[in-house]
Parts: C-alpha cells; structure tokens; sequence
C-alpha cells in the first residue's frame, strides 16, 4: 500500500516508518525487526530516500500479522513490513473489501456467511424474517398482515380502523 513517509526512526529492536496517512485508516506505522539487520538496513535506506526525496513507499505487509508485537510494532496502528519499494506517484486507495472480506458486499462475504445479504438466502432459508414467505409461513408474527386480526388488543393495534383491519365486516361496507 503506498505510504507517504512522513517519520523514519530507528531503534535498538526495530526500524520503522509512521505514513501521512494511515493505510485502511488503521495502520500509521511499519516496522522491522533488527534482528534481521541486513533487512532492516535496506527497508530504512528505501525510506528515508522516499522521506528525503518527497516520493512515496509502496509496503507490503499482512493486516493479520501481528508478530511486530514482539519488538515493538503495536497491534493497534502497526504492521510488520514484508517489502518496501519507492515511487513518484502513490497508488489509488485500495477498494475496501482488500483488507476485510467479512463485509457486506465484500467477495468472500457470502462463503462464511449464511445471511439474507446473500444470494440465494430466501431460496435456502425461505420462512426466515425478511423472505418473501415469512409470513406464510407465520402469518401471526408482529409486521405481518393478519397480526392485528389475531391480536387486537396489541399495543400497535389499537388505534387502527377496524375496518381496515376486517374489510369484510357488514358495518365497513
């Protein structure tokens, strides 16, 4: 994701970089670990010559890693870098199925959830709340037709008509 750097800092157990902005307005920081100098080294030269040379980082990184934790990356707005490369020119924003597929709409949505969102729900569930069949198949629930026939004395239908809620009684004629 790219990254405008906006803060390099180096410290005995990590490098990292804090991003103008947070990337998915979750994650500001990305860092690594020195225990792999070598690769610490050169994330650090990447960025700092991005910071330097006002271009952007492009970083790749798992939103579900959390390991960073070990050296001081918070789980909170940090992520582990994997990759780091610079660039003229940031990416356009990423869609927002990219980081949480457990979204409405989102690919993947409906393969772990069962949900009246999905295609299909009615068809596999049709006397759930919200189906075209509900009510046939519970013609006495609150919000269907027939309620205020079986149920006068509710609250919610006291005040309605009785004609409209017995068209076919002789004095509604």
């Amino acid at each position: 994701m790219s990254c405008k750097p906006i803060e390099a800092a180096t410290y005995a157990n990590r490098i990292h970089v804090r991003c103008e902005q947070p990337i998915d307005d979750r994650f500001a920081f990305f860092a690594a670990a020195t225990s792999d100098a070598k690769f610490a080294a050169r994330a650090l030269s990447v960025i700092e010559a991005a910071q330097l040379g006002d271009k952007f980082v492009y970083i790749l990184f798992d939103p579900d890693d959390l390991t960073g934790a070990a050296f001081g990356c918070l789980n909170t707005d940090c992520r582990t870098i994997q990759a780091v490369t610079m660039s003229e020119t940031p990416l356009p924003p990423p869609d927002r199925c990219v980081f949480d597929t457990n979204r409405v709409g989102c690919p993947g949505y409906c393969a772990a959830h069962d949900d009246i969102h999905c295609p299909g729900f009615c068809n596999r569930h049709p006397t759930e709340r919200g189906c075209p069949n509900f009510c046939t198949a519970h013609p006495t629930e609150r919000g269907c037709p027939n309620f205020c026939d079986t149920h006068p004395s509710d609250r919610d239908c006291r005040d309605i008509d009785p004609c409209i809620r017995a068209p076919h009684r002789p004095d509604c004629r």
